[in-house]
């Protein structure tokens, strides 16, 4: 494969292939090393990572997402866990339902297949005025994640015992499952569990809150970088969710373990989340 340093990821269901050409070709023009790859392909996604890992020194990845926020969380986190880059810049066009992060509305890129716009400057001024937000990776046994993870019984018609540790304090409670969220997981699934908005700016924020406890005195928690264990302290198993993605299991008596990692992103087009938020969640 002829891979180079910046990665496009779309998602073919909801794009139509021949867009996907049109837009690939006419950036091509514009950005010398460019190489697209469809997520929801396995074996295309393999052979693109095999190929990245076998080049040296990169420093800088650029990603490009056509897609909603699964595919753009998923693309981001193939390339944290794959690739040794401590930084992923992303710009990423809305095809998606919401899309809460993707900034830009796919009419920009019919507008540059039609020689309208330029893309490019629409993005260089953006990132120069500051429009953009970052973000932490967050690690779910050494697994990345963006969002959220969330915890719950393999056999989903049932409660589990979980218990989650904080430094030296332990909590135990009967429940529907824990999820685990970062300020991009605090519009998701969180948000359905009559949580809060929460400003991208405490990118170091983590917070944690059992899913139906079998107790009225459990609250949500929020914390600045702190390290989480939750535990399987039930028979049956549990299911690990990453980003609403990934899923591995968790047996009885066994432990996850969730902390923050030292690799960023940056996702460009938008720096009051806050105003987007209410044109989402509100105004429509």
């Amino acid at each position: 494969m002829d891979i180079e340093q910046v990665a496009v990821f779309y998602n073919s269901i909801n794009v139509d292939i021949i867009t996907v050409k049109n837009f690939y070709t006419k950036l091509k023009k514009i950005c010398k090393c460019l190489k697209p790859v469809d997520i929801t392909n396995r074996r295309e996604v393999s052979l693109f990572l095999e190929a990245m890992k076998k080049m040296k020194n990169i420093k800088n990845i650029f990603l490009i997402n056509l897609g909603g926020d699964g595919s753009l969380f998923s693309s981001l986190s193939i390339l944290a866990k794959t690739l040794e880059t401590q930084k992923i810049h992303t710009i990423s066009f809305n095809f998606g339902n919401k899309g809460f992060y993707c900034f830009y509305p796919k009419n920009l890129l019919f507008d540059f297949l039609e020689d309208k716009i330029n893309i490019m400057d629409i993005i260089k001024n953006d990132y120069e005025e500051g429009n953009f937000v970052e973000g932490y990776f967050w690690l779910a046994n050494e697994e990345p994640f963006i969002g959220d993870v969330v915890i719950k019984p393999y056999n989903q018609y049932k409660t589990i015992r979980l218990s989650y540790r904080i430094e030296d304090k332990e909590i135990e409670e009967i429940c529907d499952g824990i999820i685990v969220f970062t300020t991009f997981g605090a519009t998701g699934y969180f948000l359905s569990l009559n949580g809060v908005y929460i400003d991208n700016g405490f990118k170091d924020l983590i917070g944690l809150s059992f899913i139906a406890p079998h107790s009225l005195k459990h609250r949500p928690h929020l914390l600045k970088n702190k390290k989480i264990s939750i535990t399987n302290k039930d028979k049956k198993t549990a299911i690990v969710i990453n980003d609403g993605q990934d899923k591995f299991l968790l047996e009885s008596n066994k432990t996850i373990e969730i902390s923050r990692s030292d690799k960023e992103f940056i996702l460009i087009g938008q720096k009051n989340t806050f105003k987007r938020w209410v044109e989402i969640f509100y105004d429509k």
